[in-house]
Order: structure tokens, then sequence, then C-alpha cells
């Protein structure tokens, strides 16, 4: 067995990139999750909400994040046996209105390295894990809040290139529109390092040696 540790770059114009994507605010629920855009994409935020529900003055809002993550150094042929996929908690940050909670789902934006207001209504509905209730979620400075991956998730990483995920609060999904706040605050990539950036660990086995390969090992042997 063997596992690697990927974070998403800080900000764009390098490889990957995290960020969130705040919704348009208005008087109908419906409307703002719906949207085929948001207000803003925002990529330079070390720590804010990473998912948000909002009500407030008779009107909705809703905030969803996106990660993308290089895996190619996976290699096509790796069988992928675990993967968690951990944010740090920042503060106090558990504003729980609704017995709420957040989760893992698929991205598709449309660039790897950038976001933009269009990717808003890229995200799937599909879990990738087991969610996390807004009320456990540790909101101790820096502390991890771990999601374990089941199939779907592991699945959904890429051995060749850039894997791509989201998160979204659970009643997002549903359509439960919220009756106050509900947000979940963390870490997104900072550019002084990695102590607390979003991460995701894969377990994995390495492809077994074609016997090509093993062929020319075993010659380079006998010319050693």
């Amino acid at each position: 067995m063997a596992e690697i540790t990927v974070f998403p770059d800080p900000s764009s114009g390098a490889t990957t990139v995290d960020g969130i994507l705040n919704s348009i605010s208005n008087a109908t629920y419906a409307t703002v999750r719906d949207a085929a855009e948001s207000s803003g994409a925002f990529m330079t935020d070390t720590n804010t909400n990473c998912e948000r529900q909002y009500l407030s003055g008779g009107n909705y809002t809703v905030w969803r994040s996106i990660y993308t993550l290089d895996t190619s150094t996976l290699g096509s042929g790796a069988t992928i046996s675990a993967a968690t996929w951990s944010l740090a908690g920042n503060g106090n940050a558990v504003e729980d209105a609704d017995t709420d909670s957040i989760n893992v789902y698929s991205s598709a934006p449309a660039d790897n390295n950038s976001l933009a207001i269009g990717d808003y209504d890229s995200l799937g509905t599909t879990v990738f894990a087991t969610a996390i209730t807004h009320a456990a979620w540790v909101s101790t400075d820096g502390t991890y809040n771990v999601f374990t991956f089941n199939a779907t998730g592991r699945d959904n990483v890429s051995k060749t290139s850039i894997t791509k995920i989201g998160m979204r609060s659970v009643q997002d999904v549903s359509a439960t529109a919220p009756t106050g706040l509900n947000s979940v605050k963390a870490y997104f990539a900072d550019a002084a390092g990695t102590t607390k950036d979003p991460k995701l660990i894969v377990t994995y086995t390495a492809a077994a040696p074609t016997a090509a390969r093993r062929a020319a090992n075993l010659m380079m042997m006998k010319v050693g």
C-alpha cells in the first residue's frame, strides 16, 4: 500500500485552485438555488465559509465551494482502497439555525486552475462521503474535519489528471430553504504553507509492472 496527500494550489494561475461561489441574493429561494451563475467567484480568501445557506430580510443566499487537486501521480493502473477529504475548521465556525449538514459532491468547473461565476451550477448531488452536521463541525482553529469517501467518491478520484470536488449544504442539495443562517467555516489554500490547507489523502496499490517492464528491469540488472 502507498499513500499520497495532495492540496489545491492557492489562488489561481497554477495547476489547481480552490474557492467559493457566492450566489445572487433574491427573495425566492428557488431563484437563488437554481441560478446558473453566482454573483462572484472568490479564490484568494484563506478562511471563510465553505458552504452557507442564509435567510435575512426576506432574501436568500447560498454559498458553495469548489476544489481541484492534481492526483495524476497515482497512475492509470493504481487501485484506490481509501480516500479522505479534510477541511481545517476556522474559529467559531458553527452558525446553525436549522439542523443542517455539509457533504462532498462532484464539481465541474470550466477550468482546472480558476473559478468563474458560471461554475456555480456545476456541483452535483450524489454524495461522496458521510455528511458532517453543523453541530458536529470541529471549529477549533486549524483542527481538521475528515470526510471518508465512499465507493462513489473513490471512483471520482482521477488517477491520471485533476480530481474535482465541491462542498454543499445537505439542505441545499435537497432544496430545503433555510430559516436563518446555516454555515461552517474552514481554511482554504494559503501561499504561506499547507499546515491548514484542504487536503485529499489517497491510499492505493500501485500497478504491477508489465511483462515488458519486468524484462527490461531484468536486463538492466544483468548489464549492471
